[in-house]
């Protein structure tokens, strides 16, 4: 059994929240990026509160996993996860230092409305102003996916959440099958990311606050469930400072701009309708299910193919548009052992590289076996048969089978949305 624990965290508050005027002088400059300002003072104190509270709360998650992992603390894999904004790593900066990790620059967690070709690679600015960036680390979306034009365009909402989209499916299927924990430091529109992990709609998510934490956890590659949500930024608040004119008053003047959540609320933009419109675009070839032992799935190394017992004999791997009828497969074929854990692999078929080609064709037997095949169905039903293995990157997610006691299968866990 594997567990996969995410901290997705909100960058501290920025120098232009209270310093407007100041900001729009300085980013007049030809050096200066006017969308990359950094953490203003109040930021810096949140950034480091939120740091503190992020190691202790990761080394009580890393020891807890280590218990139970049969490699123990080698067997947990803790990371630490940046978009390239500078006020993103300046947040990022103080856990980096008090858990003695490198920071990975993912440019799949880049801001909402990025500008192309705006930020370099993370060798030059972040290398030289950031040294505790892992320049090695390989990430899981690359910079040239964002930045293809050679304008200042911005990015649009729909494309910014199918880029969300599909840096949810790499990092869910990176991470399946190991014991991992990791913290991701991001902008506020990043909490779509939590929706695309539950299936939740994007104002059911809820708003993000400077430095809030949405916490989720996944077990065995089930669905990931929110443990802490990112509204609250309460951890991140320095103590009143006795005023040496009056009353107590917070540290410093903290205006509400720079503790105020933002979230997905229908108004000038139709946020719904974009979601909408980017999952369609991002998964416009229908779903496909193919049913696999969990162990076999987390053997198969990133960017690899996946070939079932049965593929030489078939000459094809079996896969269905309806992950329901991998019930009765199951049961026909794979009842013993009943302590064996299966998941459900749902497949985009759009994905699939090269040479793999998906024919629909009539029911045919399982390995030579002349019984129901795949799952019934009504004479003349057509099955969708890969010709080829299933490519790990082609799986947007694992979704947890449930079975009972004498091995009966039960149910596939489907994942809204």
């Amino acid at each position: 059994m594997s567990t996969n624990v995410l901290y997705l965290v909100r960058h501290g508050s920025r120098f232009d929240y209270d310093n407007p005027t100041r900001w729009s002088e300085i980013s007049s400059l030809p050096t200066v990026l006017s969308t990359d300002p950094p953490l203003n003072h109040f930021g810096f104190k949140q950034a480091e509160l939120t740091g503190s509270y992020l190691h202790r709360d990761v080394l009580l998650e890393e020891r807890n996993l280590a218990a139970s992992s049969p490699s123990g603390p080698s067997g947990v894999s803790t990371r630490c996860m940046s978009s390239l904004y500078q006020r993103v790593l300046q947040t990022a900066r103080p856990f980096a230092s008090y858990h003695g990790i490198l920071i990975s620059p993912e440019p799949g967690i880049l801001e909402y409305g990025h500008h192309y070709n705006t930020l370099e690679e993370p060798g030059r600015r972040i290398a030289q102003c950031f040294p505790e960036v892992d320049l090695g680390y390989e990430p899981l979306t690359k910079l040239e996916e964002v930045d293809w034009k050679s304008t200042t365009e911005r990015e649009d909402g729909v494309s910014y959440m199918r880029r969300i989209l599909r840096f949810e499916s790499r990092y869910s299927n990176q991470v399946n099958g190991r014991d991992t924990i990791d913290v991701m430091f991001s902008h506020a529109a990043s909490s779509s990311l939590v929706a695309a992990m539950t299936g939740l709609q994007l104002e059911e998510v809820g708003k993000f606050a400077p430095c809030g934490i949405f916490k989720l956890r996944r077990s065995s590659g089930s669905r990931w469930v929110i443990e802490l949500y990112g509204s609250d930024n309460l951890h991140s608040l320095p103590p009143p400072i006795p005023s040496l004119s009056g009353p107590s008053s917070s540290s410093d003047s903290v205006s509400e701009s720079m503790t105020r959540p933002w979230g997905y609320e229908q108004g000038k933009r139709d946020y719904r309708n974009m979601w909408k419109r980017a999952r369609e675009l991002e998964f416009s070839a229908p779903p496909l299910y193919h049913l696999v032992l969990a162990s076999s799935w987390s053997s198969v190394p990133p960017g690899g193919l996946y070939y079932p017992p049965t593929y030489n004999q078939d000459g094809f791997t079996h896969l269905t548009e309806e992950p329901a009828l991998l019930v009765g497969v199951g049961n026909l074929f794979y009842k013993k052992p009943e302590s064996a854990v299966w998941v459900c692999l749902e497949i985009d078929g759009g994905r699939l590289g090269e040479g793999l080609v998906v024919k629909y064709e009539p029911a045919a037997p399982v390995g030579g076996d002349e019984g129901e095949g795949e799952g019934g169905g009504e004479e003349g039903t057509l099955f969708p048969h890969l010709y080829g293995g299933v490519e790990k990157d082609a799986v947007r997610r694992v979704m947890e089978v449930k079975r009972l006691e004498d091995g009966t299968f039960v149910e596939i866990v489907r994942i809204k949305g």
